[in-house]
């Protein structure tokens, strides 16, 4: 092929002069003067292979001008997809040489080019040459897609976000982390999250900044604040922190309120992802996350309740005691009048056995009402042995 290239462009009239066989100027030259992108791309393979000295200029050069006049080929032809090809080659060439000059190339390539493929590599281009002047933009470019509500072309919307992922990965700048973070929990089919998460997992230093970024923006929704408290739970953070941010998100939940039922049951999963890890890990042991406890023992579905009671009971606190306590004598009083709901015997089931966990012989009294109304069998039972515990 390289011999076929050098005799076309040595029986050209006014060429006689280049008959050093493979130069760089030989090629550029035929380059220059090929009228298809077909025909380029056949001379620059010749180039890349040849491993010509001073190549990486004439890449630079050439690479801007496919994208001054890429918008006047053809979409879907075979001459796009020649130039397409071209500039797949120019890009890992000047990434490869670390050729910084080309960073302004590298966004008009994302921003001239149809290809999402082509799109996706100048976005990785920037990131890999940590180009700081578009950090901006790419992150511009992945808001607008995380953005959609729907699109008229998925793949192509998927590649390009999949490569603004990666871009950001490879700035390093841990600001990047929260779009990424919106993208893994996005609308993309899973091998864009995946993509996404590679660059939380890379960027996000503390993920205790989930707090102040997600969970108390009223920007994003209740199912992106609780994958941020999920990130949390399964973060290597120490309990403590795990147990502070548990904390403010449930209060950071009862400070919200709607009445869209759907919403609503976002709130309620939201709030018992926060009391599991309470649970777990304790709290920050601040009045507020006592008075939003004791709002989800009072206020919420069922689950919800259920979810409390071992949080409070985990705790042993003289605070989370009497909540358990009061709570405890509202439905005792209410069975005794007659004015009790089907699921309080389920409640005092749970209850009541945290009254006995605590150790506190002041509960006496509260476990000798409960076994003087007339709750079931199994409720008595517990309060039995709950007092036993105390003797």
């Amino acid at each position: 092929m390289k011999r076929f290239l050098l005799l076309t462009f040595l029986i050209l009239p006014g060429f006689a002069a280049f008959a050093q066989s493979g130069s760089l100027e030989v090629y550029v030259e035929l380059y220059n003067r090929s009228s298809t992108w077909q025909d380029k791309l056949a001379i620059l393979n010749e180039i890349t292979a040849s491993n010509l000295e001073g190549s990486v200029n004439f890449y630079a050069k050439a690479f801007s001008e496919l994208n001054m006049t890429y918008r006047n080929v053809k979409s879907g032809s075979t001459e796009w997809t020649a130039a397409n090809n071209i500039a797949h080659t120019y890009i890992a060439l000047l990434v490869e040489a670390r050729h910084d000059a080309s960073g302004e190339d590298f966004w008009r390539c994302y921003q001239t080019f149809t290809d999402s493929t082509v799109q996706a590599e100048a976005l990785v281009a920037l990131g890999e040459l940590k180009y700081e002047p578009r950090f901006a933009d790419v992150e511009r470019v992945l808001n607008q897609l995380n953005a959609k509500t729907n699109t008229t072309n998925r793949q192509n919307d998927e590649n390009i976000a999949a490569g603004g992922f990666v871009a950001l990965e490879k700035y390093g700048k841990p600001e990047g982390y929260l779009v990424a973070f919106v993208g893994s929990e996005g609308w993309y089919r899973e091998f864009v999250k995946q993509t996404a998460r590679a660059a939380v997992a890379a960027l996000l230093q503390d993920p205790s900044n989930l707090f102040r970024d997600v969970v108390q923006s009223s920007y994003y929704p209740n199912t992106l604040k609780y994958a941020a408290l999920s990130y949390v739970d399964r973060s290597t953070l120490g309990n403590d922190q795990k147990a502070d941010f548990a904390s403010r998100s449930l209060v950071q939940a009862w400070r919200s309120y709607s009445n869209d039922q759907r919403v609503q049951r976002e709130f309620t999963d939201f709030r018992r992802l926060a009391l599991v890890m309470i649970r777990k890990y304790g709290s920050n042991a601040s009045s507020a996350v006592y008075q939003a406890m004791e709002r989800s023992l009072r206020q919420g579905n069922l689950d919800e309740k259920l979810d409390c009671i071992p949080a409070l009971g985990a705790l042993k606190t003289a605070e989370s005691l009497n909540i358990i306590i009061s709570y405890v004598q509202i439905l005792n009083d209410n069975r005794r009048i007659s004015n009790s709901q089907s699921i309080d015997d389920r409640l005092m089931r749970s209850l009541v056995p945290e009254i006995g966990e605590s150790g506190d012989p002041s509960v006496r009294d509260m476990l000798y009402q409960v076994q003087a109304a007339p709750w079931s069998n199994t409720v008595l039972g517990l309060a039995r042995d709950a007092l036993a515990k105390l003797n």
